[in-house]
């Protein structure tokens, strides 16, 4: 069985989000820079964020998110991100109306459900949660205190950006 990462992007005042729940500055670095960091070419970065980035995304087989981040990235429009293999929703809802079956998507009712699919498409890769750094929301909130997952590790990017108002983060290690 391959790691579990959770995995979270703040800005330095500790917001994950602006007044309209979009990331805004946040993920800014993704298109500041002139070399690409996957095949679709949309997302570029500096050389130094590229050296970085890479390397981390390239272990990663599965990312599991929340229903909510899957509506608002419009479900990466069936392409998962960065050159992940899978994406595992955790959803009460079924796929939307018209979603193709064969997209590499697989919605899942519970956190249990998730990590148990998440693992199964890993094999010995990594696992990537997707973590709102609330208290008790997201997907990665549930599987951190429901402790479904073994070995783990933890990264929380912080950016250079000051939000000042929006959704703010709980602490990391709060419950």
């Amino acid at each position: 069985m391959g790691k579990v990462v959770m995995y979270s992007s703040v800005s330095v005042d500790g917001f994950v989000a602006d007044e309209n729940d979009q990331p805004g500055p946040l993920f800014d670095w993704l298109s500041s820079g002139d070399v690409p960091l996957d095949e679709s070419g949309e997302v570029k970065v500096s050389q130094a964020s590229y050296d970085y980035t890479r390397p981390y995304w390239d272990q990663i087989a599965v990312t599991i998110v929340g229903r909510h981040v899957f509506d608002l990235t419009d479900g990466w429009g069936a392409e998962p991100p960065g050159g992940i293999d899978h994406v595992v929703v955790v959803s009460h809802r079924p796929a939307p109306e018209g979603w193709d079956p064969e997209a590499p998507f697989h919605f899942v009712d519970g956190v249990e459900a998730a990590m148990a699919k998440a693992q199964e498409l890993a094999g010995d890769r990594t696992v990537e949660v997707a973590r709102k750094l609330r208290r008790r929301s997201g997907a990665g909130g549930r599987a951190r205190r429901r402790g479904r997952y073994g070995r783990r590790t933890r990264g929380v990017r912080v950016r250079q950006a000051l939000l000042r108002v929006g959704r703010r983060a709980a602490p990391v290690g709060g419950s």
